[in-house]
């Protein structure tokens, strides 16, 4: 499905209507991986207007979770106006954003 999404919207549907064990696990994973390779496209559906804390908390899990924390920090090193962008930035080092 990623490989030929047509929409940023339907991404996010795709990602929000997994209703199974451990919520969204598998798409969750199988986005962030995609991610490293479609840097323009994954920022641009994580800035979607859309996108809520739950997405940003799940993906960022993800991230940590498969070990690619290296990876996504070099993707969000300069990014610091959005407010998406800096949700993730400060998860992935750490500190509390008021998600």
């Amino acid at each position: 499905m990623l490989a030929h999404y047509k929409s940023d919207v339907e991404v996010l549907d795709f990602l929000n209507s997994y209703a199974g064990e451990a919520p969204g696990a598998a798409r969750y994973s199988a986005f962030v991986i995609w991610g490293v390779r479609n840097k323009t496209s994954f920022l641009s559906i994580m800035n979607n207007p859309m996108v809520n804390d739950r997405n940003i908390e799940l993906v960022v899990y993800q991230i940590s979770d498969m070990g690619l924390s290296d990876s996504y920090c070099k993707i969000y090193q300069n990014r610091t106006k959005a407010k998406n962008d800096l949700a993730v930035r400060a998860l992935l080092l750490g500190s509390d954003f008021n998600l």
